[in-house]
């Protein structure tokens, strides 16, 4: 009997998951990408926190987490991006004396207020746990974006915080 019961209820998750995101996808293609991505996550979680109350539904669970965790990760490289932006921080190539100044001004202006730096859609993620992960990756990559702009030639003269410091104040 339960061998049964659990054949049905994973016949049943196919054909009642499956379609429900295909949906979602459907729905939010017409979105532009950051918002795109808060909406997946919230709907994929919302239908994962139902499904985690059952029994036997691991591989469904897993599929919806891997779901998660793509959106989550397309949020985070434009969470990123976004600060990188509001800093005004250069690609590599193009650093010069002038252009660090610029940075540095921006970006304490930014750790002064560091809401600018946020994307405003990643505040209307459900989940405090997701904010932060989108959070914490950006950071990290910016630190390390950070770090190759203030070893560069270009640094001479210029006052600017150590990653350390920026980590620390973006935390």
């Amino acid at each position: 009997k339960q061998w049964y019961q659990r054949r049905v209820r994973a016949e049943l998750l196919d054909v009642v998951i499956g379609p429900i995101l295909t949906l979602c996808n459907m729905s939010a293609s017409q979105l532009e990408p950051v918002d795109n991505a808060v909406y997946i996550i919230n709907l994929v979680s919302c239908l994962y926190n139902v499904l985690a109350m059952y029994e036997n539904t691991d591989n469904k669970l897993e599929l919806l987490q891997n779901k998660i965790d793509e959106e989550l990760e397309t949020l985070t490289n434009l969470q990123y991006d976004h600060m990188i932006k509001t800093t005004s921080i250069p690609p590599t190539e193009m650093i010069n004396t002038d252009r660090l100044s610029v940075v540095s001004s921006k970006l304490d202006q930014a750790l002064l207020n560091t809401e600018l730096l946020w994307l405003q859609q990643c505040t209307r993620l459900s989940a405090l746990r997701h904010r932060n992960a989108v959070w914490r990756g950006a950071c990290e990559q910016f630190v390390k974006v950070y770090t190759t702009l203030i070893q560069s030639e270009c640094n001479e003269g210029i006052l600017l915080k150590s990653p350390d410091q920026i980590a620390q104040l973006l935390k």
